[in-house]
């Protein structure tokens, strides 16, 4: 919920509805559907948010639109302006994966497991900065 502006677009939703403050909200999972429940679009709405008497928490797809949307839309870099906790954590991330780049304030390394799709490592400033086939990407804030 920390990179808003990306989440109200994909929820077809107004920006205005994700709290400001994404680490005080209670229960995420909930958060996430209950705002899914005000999407203008029946697609996300069908996805996320369950069906009435189903006993579930979440909707059929809610695994797979949060997937898409890490992938395709989130940018941590960004998240972790709004959400100190993952600023803590990538920080971390960076200090173990390149401990001579890890002074570096601007500076993020990234270790992945798989490649990101183009587009959102162009979108959000990525590059392979291992070379061909290589498992880290760096992102400049």
């Amino acid at each position: 919920m920390a990179d808003r502006g990306p989440l109200a677009r994909y929820l077809s939703i107004s920006q205005g509805k994700i709290p400001a403050k994404p680490e005080e909200v209670d229960n995420p999972k909930r958060a996430i559907v209950d705002l899914a429940r005000q999407s203008r679009s029946s697609a996300v709405k069908n996805d996320i948010v369950p069906l009435e008497y189903s006993g579930r928490f979440v909707g059929p797809g809610y695994t797979a639109a949060m997937i898409e949307f890490v992938q395709d839309k989130w940018c941590p870099v960004r998240a972790s302006q709004a959400a100190p906790s993952l600023a803590r954590a990538l920080a971390r991330c960076r200090t173990l994966v390149c401990p001579p780049l890890a002074r570096s304030p601007t500076l993020l390394i990234y270790p992945v497991l798989q490649s990101f799709p183009e587009s959102n490592r162009s979108c959000h400033g990525w590059h392979n900065s291992a070379g061909h086939g290589g498992m880290v990407f760096a992102a400049q804030l």
